[in-house]
């Protein structure tokens, strides 16, 4: 199973897809690759905190949805929007007819997400430092 930085890397990957993507005729493929980002940032920060590796979409929402009240909810709304988007781009097969505004609702959300794990990842830090000093 991919660890952290495997993680990371591939949110990585993903963000070069989306700067190509940007001025291209596809934005249902941006609001894709938006999600899978998250899902990666997302990932990358469950491994970080519980060496844990979600197989499938229901058991990793499921978590999202149990772990993150602390965010008020930022992370588990604006997750949940992408994984609507994303699925709606690929299944509705509206290629072209997608409006800026819902892309628009894809990149913010995906901002919110990987500012949010930000914030999250830096505490964990914190706290294993702390930890880490105090043994």
């Amino acid at each position: 199973m991919p660890n952290c930085h495997e993680h990371k890397a591939q949110a990585r990957v993903n963000q070069q897809l989306l700067e190509f993507l940007e001025n291209s005729d596809f934005p249902d493929w941006i609001m894709t690759v938006s999600f899978y980002k998250a899902l990666h940032v997302a990932e990358s920060y469950f491994y970080k905190k519980k060496r844990k590796h979600y197989k499938s979409h229901v058991e990793r929402v499921n978590n999202v949805v149990n772990d993150f009240e602390e965010c008020e909810g930022k992370i588990w709304r604006s997750y949940m929007r992408l994984l609507d988007l994303s699925k709606d781009s690929r299944y509705l097969c509206r290629p072209r007819g997608w409006l800026e505004s819902q892309v628009q609702t894809s990149r913010e959300k995906l901002q919110i997400i990987e500012e949010e794990f930000a914030k999250l990842e830096k505490k964990l830090d914190e706290e294993r430092k702390l930890d880490n000093y105090n043994n």
